[in-house]
């Protein structure tokens, strides 16, 4: 591979170092994902955003936590609760792999 020097010289200041075009697909990509990083919500956008989101997850946890209750059985009282709740909250763990809650 040649390493060739391009740019406007000395006077207009950007001198970029290319190998194979490498270089521009790298910066070119940089500058989207900056430009992507750079945009900002209000806080009203990150609360739509967090139920439009956390709703459905919420509410198949729930569903698939009312369904696999075998674990609860021999629980009481604050224990129950929590175990209850993190079920919900880890159904896709839960759901691809055998965990055991006990």
């Amino acid at each position: 591979m040649l390493a060739m020097l391009s740019g406007r010289g000395r006077a207009g200041g950007s001198w970029t170092m290319t190998f194979g075009g490498r270089c521009e697909r790298q910066a070119r990509m940089l500058e989207r994902i900056r430009r992507f990083l750079g945009y900002q919500l209000t806080i009203a956008e990150l609360i739509g955003l967090g139920l439009i989101v956390g709703t459905p997850y919420l509410i198949v946890g729930t569903i698939w936590s009312t369904t696999h209750t075998a674990h609860l059985q021999r629980m009481h009282g604050a224990d129950l609760v929590v175990s209850f709740l993190g079920s919900i909250v880890s159904w896709p763990v839960l759901l691809f792999s055998d965990v055991c809650m006990t």
